[in-house]
């Protein structure tokens, strides 16, 4: 997760703006509520020099997309949170045309169910 990100997180993350502190915890231990509850979307463009997305040892390590997810869904109360990837940037030999037009082709799929009326 790059800094700006991490910025960005730390900047909109107040308390009575974007979520609310509870006076008793939820049963999961949750002690906050979302207060973007109001039909907000994100989509995260997320470029990755290997691949995390095969299920294998790698998925493990990819924390950023999971956390992310959580903040804007569990925390401040996104309805929707898609991710779409460009993976494999650095693996050699790099096919960059295979890999940007598949980010292409899942970037128009994602913009089309965004902005779909639910």
């Amino acid at each position: 997760m790059t800094s700006r990100m991490k910025d960005y997180l730390d900047n909109v993350m107040i308390a009575s703006e974007t979520f609310r502190y509870i006076a008793d915890p939820l049963e999961n231990g949750k002690v906050s509520v979302p207060l973007l509850v109001d039909d907000y979307r994100a989509l995260l463009l997320f470029a990755s020099g290997s691949i995390y997305t095969k299920g294998d040892f790698y998925g493990n390590v990819d924390f950023a997309p999971h956390y992310l997810k959580m903040m804007f869904t569990e925390l401040m109360g996104f309805s929707t949170f898609t991710i779409v990837r460009a993976e494999g940037t650095s693996i050699l030999p790099v096919d960059e045309e295979a890999i940007l037009s598949k980010a292409f082709i899942e970037v128009e799929k994602a913009f089309l169910t965004l902005y779909d009326d639910k």
